[in-house]
């Protein structure tokens, strides 16, 4: 049975699956395991998006609490799907690659063809990593890429970038501890990953869309492919076998997925928030369209996906800030009073010396 609601229902019911408002998480890797995956391209934007949901806007977790559960191997950075780097819990990331990777390794060889690689050369990073980070050795980007070079490795133009997303991306490594100086870096997934999570097809894809629907329901069959790369046919065979823990929702027009038990819960309560680049709130679905008016959405998102910080009120983006000085800009169309403007002020600053920027 569908139920009818109102596209603001559907925003409203977003904020608080996406923990961004009436939120009572105080544990980073309750957060990421909540969400499932988090954007993690930009380390710092994705430390941000975690804080804020590990707390409050107003008060955030720690920097040490979240480079604690990295340190713990609670949480990992890695490449789960479409060729895009997250945040998740290490015991997710396997399962995933498994369910996700036929189709984001399909082209692989092409890619190394056109990095002017082989196979071969592949192999022979995959031996030099593995013998480098035995035995609970970890070892940052940088210093893994110089052990290449210093073993005949010739690091062409993007070879470097390549080489490390391949080893991720197969399950070779994950980004697992963080150092001193703030960097993740990388350990072998097999010493790492103590008790990761198995999954028969069937169960798996079930799983993945009670897991991506929990974290930012209700959303759209098209949501899901886009944010995951499955196919179709693999979506719908997990709503079907997660059964009556997904309902179908109506709203304008357009069939939108939530778990059964977010319907029970009261209405969230307003709320004006200074989220980082790449936060979930955009990059967790297709059709951005009840989050920010469509024509303003080049100003929020480039062509090319470069997304930016942004000031969310009630669940619609109204501004865009920098993290750089902390200057924002207000959309075209929006408005905000002087409190509010003095608010996203705050929050801004707030964000920044967090961030060790301000």
């Amino acid at each position: 049975m569908t139920t009818s609601v109102s596209t603001s229902d559907i925003v409203a019911m977003r904020m608080r699956a996406l923990l961004l408002t009436d939120n009572s998480f105080t544990n980073p890797v309750d957060v990421v395991r909540h969400l499932f995956a988090m954007q993690g391209q930009d380390f710092d934007a994705a430390r941000w998006a975690t804080a804020i949901r590990a707390g409050t806007s107003q008060k955030p977790t720690t920097p040490s609490n979240i480079a604690d559960a990295f340190n713990s191997g609670a949480i990992v950075r890695s490449w789960p799907m479409r060729g895009t780097v997250h945040l998740m819990c290490a015991e997710d990331i396997g399962w995933m690659q498994e369910l996700t990777n036929p189709g984001v390794l399909k082209d692989w060889n092409k890619r190394l063809d056109y990095l002017g690689l082989t196979m071969s050369t592949y192999e022979q990073v995959r031996e030099l990593t593995q013998a480098a980070l035995a035995d609970g050795k970890s070892l940052d980007r940088k210093d893994l890429i110089t052990h290449f070079e210093d073993n005949g490795i010739e690091m062409v133009q993007g070879a470097s970038y390549h080489l490390v997303w391949a080893l991720c991306q197969n399950g070779v490594t994950v980004f697992g501890p963080m150092n001193e100086a703030g960097d993740l870096e990388l350990v072998l997934t097999e010493e790492w990953i103590k008790a990761p999570n198995q999954y028969e097809l069937d169960e798996a894809q079930a799983e993945f869309c009670i897991r991506y629907f929990n974290g930012h329901g209700p959303a759209t069959v098209q949501d899901l492919m886009w944010w995951s790369k499955l196919p179709a046919r693999a979506i719908k065979a997990g709503i079907k076998l997660a059964g009556d823990r997904l309902v179908e929702l109506e709203a304008n027009g357009t069939t939108y997925y939530v778990l059964a038990e977010q319907l029970d819960a009261p209405p969230p309560t307003k709320s004006q928030l200074a989220l980082a680049a790449f936060d979930e709130h955009l990059l967790g679905y297709k059709d951005r369209s009840l989050l920010v008016d469509p024509s303003n959405a080049r100003k929020v998102m480039t062509i090319n996906g470069i997304a930016q910080p942004t000031i969310v009120r009630d669940g619609r983006v109204v501004a865009t800030w920098k993290v750089r000085d902390g200057s924002f800009e207000v959309l075209e169309g929006e408005k905000l009073t002087k409190t509010q403007l003095s608010a996203a002020e705050n929050q801004i600053q707030a964000a920044r010396t967090w961030l060790g920027r301000g």
